[in-house]
């Protein structure tokens, strides 16, 4: 269950807290990592991502950090 204070990509998180209850239910392991690539899929999927021509590399609008992590475990109620 969402608690009230949400992160500044809501509705990505949403989206990823589906995917990881669907993947819970069947079993698979779910990590750290799995977040992250789950999370710029959805940037992907989206159209969300940009590409740096100087040196080519895909831009996403959300930093994925470990304390973005701790900050979505918190409002999403996810048990590490």
């Amino acid at each position: 269950m969402e608690k009230s204070t949400k992160g500044l990509w809501h509705e990505m998180e949403a989206m990823l807290h589906t995917r990881f209850v669907a993947a819970r239910e069947e079993s698979k392991p779910v990590g750290q990592c799995w977040f992250i690539l789950e999370g710029k899929k959805i940037f992907e999927e989206r159209d969300q991502v940009t590409v740096d021509a100087a040196n080519n590399k895909k831009c996403y609008p959300c930093v994925f950090s470990h304390g973005w992590f701790e900050g979505f475990c918190e409002r999403w109620s996810v048990a590490r």
